[in-house]
């Protein structure tokens, strides 16, 4: 059984969000054991918004994305995020 690489892309409720705050919560208080996350990175939308990508691995199976789904539906339920989806999905080489 192999690996995915899932791409989230969250977008905070405002310029305001402390976007740092927002990356360590998920990346070291929310994500469940099975998920690692790889990477972040940040892009200017507009209006002084950014947009805030995270690089996850997790297992390619049901168990994983069920984890997966557990997580994106525990950061969206934080008040400083509006929006949360899935901007790619890959297989991983081992």
């Amino acid at each position: 059984m192999g690996n995915t690489l899932t791409v989230l892309k969250v977008i905070p409720t405002s310029p305001e969000v402390d976007r740092e705050a927002l990356i360590n919560k998920v990346s070291n208080e929310m994500t469940p054991d099975g998920i690692e996350v790889l990477k972040t990175e940040e892009q200017p939308l507009y209006y002084g918004l950014f947009s805030i990508f995270f690089y996850m691995k997790h297992p390619d199976s049901e168990e994983g994305s069920e984890s997966l789904n557990t997580l994106q539906e525990g950061i969206l339920s934080l008040e400083d995020v509006e929006s949360i989806e899935v901007e790619a999905q890959t297989h991983m080489q081992s």
